[in-house]
């Protein structure tokens, strides 16, 4: 999950996706720098959206 993946999700509005979350908007911000958004971030959003936005897993772990 990326951070312009977030983005296409809430709406440009990195405010909304730090309150899905409950992290503050700079943590969200500071994501636009690095490839992929933390995995413990990436699953918070999964569950958040209801499976609208996928953490980055293997496979193998989605299974377990």
């Amino acid at each position: 999950m990326t951070y312009q993946d977030l983005m296409d999700y809430f709406k440009e509005s990195e405010a909304e996706a730090g309150r899905a979350i409950g992290v503050p908007r700079q943590t969200v911000h500071r994501w636009q720098n690095i490839p992929r958004i933390p995995t413990d971030q990436q699953v918070a959003y999964e569950v958040a959206t209801s499976g609208a936005l996928k953490a980055d897993l293997p496979e193998s772990v989605r299974a377990a």
